[in-house]
């Protein structure tokens, strides 16, 4: 619930900063006044005109009002420049690591029993066969099982490791009726 609260959060003040500078240089439409139509006739002037000053150019609105302080974390760069973000990393590398290692070692032995089969299945008795068969087929659920369980270990240890460092960057205020 904290992460969820979190994340709205920052979802937010990225969209305030995204949409601030959008709504602060719109462009000012500015009508020139009307003049009536004049019915007298024009006089010419006596003397001919100095030359006009030609009319500074309008300044750009400022993108933030004075004095407003905008400010974006980038979650995942500190996660991944920081001490605890790179040994966390590091912790969920040797998981997966492990795992991978014992996927292989059980899909090695799936597979020499395949072969097994496939290569002397014509010399082996029904029963010999058979039992073979059912250790082929134990072994594709073992490995199925080991597939999920090898997924749902590196969510699970994923899953602490951000919340522990959602707990670091974060912590929760000592409550004072908690004594």
């Amino acid at each position: 619930m904290r992460l969820l609260k979190m994340m709205i959060v920052i979802s937010a003040m990225s969209m305030l900063v995204v949409a601030t500078p959008g709504y602060a240089q719109a462009p000012t439409t500015q009508q020139k006044p009307t003049t009536p139509p004049t019915t007298a006739p024009e006089q010419k002037p006596a003397t001919p005109p100095a030359a006009a000053a030609p009319a500074p150019a309008p300044r750009p609105p400022a993108p933030f009002p004075e004095g407003a302080k905008v400010a974006f974390i980038d979650i995942q760069a500190v996660a991944s420049n920081s001490a605890e973000g790179k040994a966390a990393t590091a912790k969920l590398d040797e998981l997966r690591k492990k795992k991978n290692t014992e996927l292989l070692a059980k899909s090695n032995a799936l597979k020499a029993m395949q072969d097994k089969l496939q290569s002397g299945g014509s010399v082996l008795n029904d029963s010999a066969r058979a039992q073979l068969e059912k250790d082929i087929e134990k072994a594709q659920r073992d490995m199925q099982f080991a597939q999920q369980d090898a997924q749902t270990e590196v969510q699970d240890l994923t899953n602490q490791l951000q919340g522990d460092f959602q707990e670091k960057l974060n912590p929760r205020p000592p409550y004072p009726f908690n004594r």
